[in-house]
C-alpha cells in the first residue's frame, strides 16, 4: 500500500539550485518525518534515484508551483531551500486543510496580522485544490506583478475557498526566517532561535552559501 501522505518539491532547470537540494530535501525528510510518505519532485529535468512528476506547463519562475495542486491530499510542500533542524512528524501528520506560513521574513510578535502576508514557501493541504491551477494562465501574470498582489502566493490566496490556517498558530515557534530570526547583524549564520525545527529562506543566501548548516544553539 502507498503511504498516505506525500511530500512534494518543485525543480526547474536554469535557475540559483542544483540537484543537490533536491536531494538534501528528501534526506531530511526522511530523518525527520517519522512515517511513511512518497517523496515526488515535479521537475523539467530527467533526474536519476527521485520520483519525479514532469512539469505539464511551461509557466515561467515560481508560477510552476502551481502545478502541485494537481496533486491530491495530504500533502506537505517545501521549498528547495527549506533547512528541517529536527523531527517534524506532528507537522507532517497534522490533518491540515490547507496552511501555510504568515508574515515569515517579520518578527514573531507580528505573525498573524496582514490580510496578505501569505507565504508559499511551506505548504500543507488535504482537499482538491486542482481548481488554481485551471484558473491560471500566464496572461494573469502582470495582475500578480504589483505590491497589493505579489506572485504564487497571492494567486493561490485569491483562489481558496477560505483563508489559510496560519501554520505558526498550530505549531508556535517551530518555524522561523534566516534573514530575520537567524542572521546575526553582521550577517554570518547565528543558531536558529530555541525550539526551531523549519528554517525558511528568501533570496541571498542560500543555504549551501552558509554550508547548509547552522551553529549549535
Amino acid at each position: 500500500m502507498a503511504p498516505a501522505l506525500t511530500v512534494a518539491c518543485v525543480y526547474r532547470t536554469g535557475g540559483d539550485f542544483t540537484l543537490e537540494y533536491v536531494r538534501r530535501l528528501g534526506d531530511s525528510f526522511a530523518k525527520h518525518c517519522k512515517v511513511p510518505h512518497r517523496f515526488v519532485c515535479l521537475t523539467d529535468a530527467p533526474l536519476r534515484g527521485e520520483e519525479i512528476i514532469p512539469l505539464v506547463h511551461r509557466w515561467p519562475g515560481w508560477w510552476s508551483k502551481l502545478e502541485l495542486f494537481y496533486l491530491r491530499g495530504p500533502v506537505i510542500y517545501a521549498d528547495l531551500d527549506t533547512l528541517i533542524l529536527n523531527d517534524i512528524t506532528d507537522i507532517c501528520t497534522y490533518p491540515h486543510e490547507f496552511s501555510v506560513p504568515m508574515q515569515v521574513g517579520k518578527k514573531p510578535t507580528s505573525i498573524g496580522g496582514g490580510e496578505r502576508d501569505f507565504c508559499s514557501s511551506f505548504m500543507a493541504w488535504n482537499q482538491d485544490l486542482s481548481r488554481i491551477p485551471a484558473a491560471f494562465s500566464p496572461a494573469r501574470i502582470p495582475e500578480y506583478s504589483t505590491r497589493e498582489k505579489w506572485g504564487d502566493q497571492a494567486f493561490i490566496q485569491d483562489h481558496i475557498d477560505r483563508p489559510a490556517t496560519k501554520i505558526q498558530e498550530l505549531f508556535p515557534d517551530r518555524f522561523v526566517h534566516y534573514k530575520t530570526h537567524v542572521r546575526r547583524s553582521d550577517k554570518s549564520p547565528g543558531p536558529a532561535p530555541a525550539g526551531a525545527s523549519i528554517v525558511l529562506f528568501s533570496g541571498k543566501p542560500r543555504p549551501h552559501e552558509i554550508n547548509w548548516t547552522l551553529p549549535a544553539s
